[in-house]
């Protein structure tokens, strides 16, 4: 019973230790996010304060629901317009790559960003089965699942 003890103090030490160092780290961490599946913090609206004209590629906060029949994604895109955005049906993968349009003289601190994103989807998926919108940053798209066979290579126009 004690060793149940010891390992709850030392997960609770160590869980107020974690939450004290994210905290030392500041306000311009408000804008991150951890992405489980890269064991890396990715950068979400972050400036970098040593280059920040530098081009670099964000991965956009994604949101999956699928079930038996649909597959339902959320992507925001913040900053970028419809024309800018490029979706991409490749070997059942989805690659959608934005670039942001902010980049003025008023805010050419910040830059132009990059936005990347490639999910893996059913192989049953084509073209004709998705329906893309795009409003006010947010990127909607509704796959629905049939049972054929997608095709190689396919370029999705948005709503």
């Amino acid at each position: 019973m004690n060793g149940k003890n010891d390992y709850s103090n030392n997960l609770n030490d160590l869980s107020e230790e974690t939450l004290q160092r994210v905290s030392d780290l500041g306000n311009h961490v408000m804008g991150s996010f951890f992405d489980i599946a890269l064991p890396v913090l990715n950068n979400m609206g972050g400036i970098n304060i040593n280059n920040p004209i530098k081009k670099t590629t964000y991965i956009p906060l994604t949101n999956i629901k699928e079930d038996l029949t649909t597959i339902k994604i959320i992507v925001l895109i913040p900053g970028s317009e419809k024309e800018n955005i490029s979706i991409l049906l490749q070997n059942s993968t989805l690659t959608i790559t934005a670039t942001t349009t902010i980049a003025n003289n008023e805010w050419e601190h910040i830059g132009e960003k990059i936005y990347e994103k490639k999910i893996k989807i059913a192989e049953m998926v084509t073209s004709k089965d998705l329906k893309v919108t795009y409003i006010n940053g947010v990127l909607k798209i509704l796959c629905v699942k049939n049972n054929e066979n997608g095709l190689n290579c396919e370029n999705i126009d948005i709503d």
